[in-house]
């Protein structure tokens, strides 16, 4: 097992060795190298303007929450209102209608 293990090993460094020798020892693997360069600087530059849009994007999603917050909390409140309202009402409990006559002794 061990043997397989040793062969992956050396394979997979003879892999990346000849990436590297790619990437740093031929015309194409430098202009490459530019290019990512070049790539890495333009999202660098990017990111303030891409984080003020993301603080924009949050600013919008936090008032739009708390709009919804305020609009349940007045919801919430009527309700609270209309059912206290409604045990604050006297109530008629229904007569019984009587079958008998009360005797008066």
């Amino acid at each position: 097992m061990s043997n397989k293990h040793f062969l992956a090993g050396i394979t997979l460094g003879a892999v990346i060795g000849a990436g590297l020798a790619y990437f740093l020892g031929t015309e194409q693997g430098k202009k490459l190298q530019k290019d990512i360069k070049k790539t890495g600087k333009d999202l660098a530059k990017n990111i303030p303007q891409d984080l003020g849009d993301l603080q924009e994007i949050k600013d919008t999603i936090a008032g739009q929450a708390k709009e919804t917050l305020d609009a349940v909390k007045d919801t919430v409140e009527e309700a609270t209102d209309a059912i206290k309202e409604k045990f604050e009402e006297p109530v008629s409990l229904p007569q019984k209608p009587r079958y008998f006559k009360k005797s008066n002794n």
